[in-house]
């Protein structure tokens, strides 16, 4: 799951900019991983931000993931 995650972040978001230097990637690093904890919705979440899950009660969530 984790080289999945990886290869999305390199593909549609990283290889998308210039990459001029350590800290401009950092940044950039950054930004996705933020948007990706509270913005993008997962298809396992049915549309539901990850933060959401996280801080409903489980059942709210696991509903969804069967």
């Amino acid at each position: 799951m984790i080289e999945a995650w990886w290869r999305t972040l390199k593909h549609q978001w990283l290889f998308l900019h210039e990459l001029a230097s350590q800290g401009q990637i950092e940044q950039l690093v950054r930004f996705y991983v933020e948007q990706h904890n509270t913005v993008i919705p997962t298809p396992r979440s049915a549309a539901r931000r990850p933060t959401r899950c996280t801080s409903e009660p489980a059942r709210a969530c696991s509903r969804s993931w069967s």
